[in-house]
């Protein structure tokens, strides 16, 4: 029911509005979606029942996870099959190179890059601790093996703490 494309007066129109809500909401932030002629602030914020609240789904993002998953713009992704899903959603582990699949676009390391799961679904996004050429030489391999082919000490993709989940 929330789709179309805004107004004369508007452009992004009720489906934008939802967006932001739900981004918000991601981030662990309260929104509140009102008419801006008809609900005035004050008896918002008095707790009158007016407008649509959105509740926060978990805790407070932090300003660094808001940034990796908000703020900056992907430079790739990383494709990961169902196992290292399950551990970085389900587990809250940190993504490793044998969880990794298939690798696109084009990164260095410290780059944010898409997490998909086998079927392009985004899963989430982080900061990645190698190069796109790097770990197309090291997916789908084991520590020490990494060891072995890149000559320094293997280490995951993307640590928890640079990982925010969508």
């Amino acid at each position: 029911d929330a789709s179309g494309g805004g107004s004369k007066l508007g452009r992004g129109g009720m489906e934008t509005k939802l967006r932001a809500a739900r981004l918000l909401a991601v981030c662990g932030e309260m929104t509140i979606v009102a008419h801006a002629r008809r609900h005035r602030l004050p008896d918002l914020l008095a707790g009158e029942p007016k407008g649509t609240l959105f509740l926060p789904r978990g805790k407070r993002m932090g300003s660094r996870k808001r940034w990796i998953g908000f703020a900056s713009p992907p430079r790739g992704a990383v494709v990961v099959d169902d196992g290292a899903v399950k551990a970085i959603v389900t587990l809250g582990r940190s993504l490793l190179p044998a969880g990794v699949t298939a690798v696109d676009g084009s990164f260095s390391i410290g780059d944010v890059v898409r997490i998909a799961d086998g079927q392009g679904r985004e899963v989430g996004r982080g900061v990645c601790r190698y190069s796109h050429d790097d770990l197309t030489r090291i997916m789908g391999q084991s520590s020490p093996a990494v060891t072995k082919i890149l000559g320094i000490k293997a280490q995951e993709v993307i640590h928890r703490d640079d990982l925010v989940l969508m």
